[in-house]
């Protein structure tokens, strides 16, 4: 007969990783909700172009039921915006806008309504046409960035840039991070549906995995026109564990993985060498002795 108080000490250890599990998720989304409530501050401004004496509105909005943002920007030729002459909605959801491509530009003339100063841009995912554009509420066509400008006559000026840079980047990692679940099988069907087509590295490698068979992938990780590794990822329902076969830079390998998870969830083989672990849905990592890659989803 099994020891009772062994029984109630693993029954205390996973009641305690599933509270750390909800607690984490619960972080998440606080500090998701702080970090919507300080973009909608601080992309509320209003500003004059010189050139076309125009005034410009830009407003930072976030619904958090859909995780869709809408960026309006309203054009008048007063402060106060009693009349009208453009105004833009632009709407696309938060996930799918590419943390990685988020870089910050001088501008050094008026341009409509990017003005003298600086300009936050952010890409969608592998560029793709996913913002939805309307211009005087008409639908117009679709775009792939968007454009948050800083104009030259806010303080501290490059300080406000980089922190909607900063701010922004961690608006969009957590609408997208991928949540832990108790079942560890649940994880595994999680990790199958993040291995589907490709993604650019911070080395400017890239992978892609394209499905060949049931719970199979085929890996393809190249560096320009060489590979670095090809070869097979898949999870075996028997063993309810990960397998990857690769040939990497001329040696063949077989690793078996297993699926783990704290905070995140992740793939480590026994040596603990060799670690793949998700961040979001766009955006993984790989650990390899002692070498950590990020790998954030392109165009497919």
């Amino acid at each position: 007969m099994k020891n009772p108080l062994i029984l109630r000490f693993c029954v205390l250890i996973i009641m305690a990783l599933g509270i750390n599990v909800q607690l984490s998720a619960q972080n998440d989304q606080e500090v998701l909700a702080e970090t919507i409530d300080w973009l909608e501050k601080k992309i509320n401004i209003s500003y004059y172009n010189a050139q076309t004496q125009e005034w410009w509105s830009n407003r930072f909005f976030y619904n958090d039921e859909t995780g869709m943002i809408n960026i309006k920007n309203t054009s008048s030729d007063g402060p106060s915006f009693i009349t009208r002459n453009t105004y833009y909605d632009r709407k696309v959801l938060l996930s799918n806008l590419d943390a990685s491509s988020i870089k910050v530009h001088d501008v050094n003339e008026d341009q409509g309504r990017i003005v003298y100063g600086q300009v936050v841009q952010v890409n969608t995912i592998g560029n793709q046409k996913l913002i939805q554009r309307t211009k005087n509420d008409r639908p117009s066509f679709a775009e792939f960035f968007l454009q948050i400008p800083v104009p030259h006559t806010y303080d501290s000026l490059r300080l406000t840039a980089d922190s909607i840079k900063t701010k922004l980047a961690l608006a969009i990692e957590l609408s997208s991070k991928i949540k832990p679940d108790e079942n560890e099988r649940a994880n595994a069907n999680t990790i199958m549906e993040m291995f589907h087509g490709s993604f650019k590295g911070n080395d400017d490698s890239r992978i892609s995995f394209t499905l060949i068979a049931e719970n199979a992938y085929e890996i393809e990780h190249m560096n320009g026109v060489n590979y670095i590794r090809e070869g097979l990822i898949g999870f075996d329902e028997v063993n309810n564990q990960f397998y990857q076969w690769t040939i990497n830079r001329g040696q063949r390998e077989r690793l078996n993985l297993l699926v783990k998870s704290e905070d995140q969830i992740y793939l480590e083989n026994e040596e603990g060498n060799f670690r793949i672990t998700l961040h979001g849905t766009n955006h993984f990592s790989i650990s390899e002795n002692g070498t950590n890659l990020d790998f954030f989803r392109v165009k497919e």
